[in-house]
């Protein structure tokens, strides 16, 4: 089985590009819409390869908030 890509082409992108491109995803734009914003930027980036970071991008958040609620938990129980 193939080794799933760490590295995705959006990484390569300036910082507020990237984090444009990240609210974005989280408001949920659809794939074909930020790949489209991205090539009105002069960035040339694939639905796909937004898609596969998107979705990488989602399941992080995700993670992030079950920790944050799990600490939310904790701190009320120690009230």
């Amino acid at each position: 089985m193939a080794e799933r890509r760490t590295h995705f082409k959006l990484q390569e992108l300036p910082e507020d590009i990237q984090r444009t491109a990240d609210r974005m995803i989280s408001e949920g734009k659809t794939y074909r819409d930020i790949a489209a914003w991205l090539d009105e930027q002069g960035y040339e980036v694939s639905k796909s390869s937004v898609a596969r970071y998107g979705a990488t991008f989602l399941a992080s958040l995700e993670r992030l908030k079950v920790v944050g609620e799990q600490v939310k938990a904790i701190l009320a129980d120690t009230d």
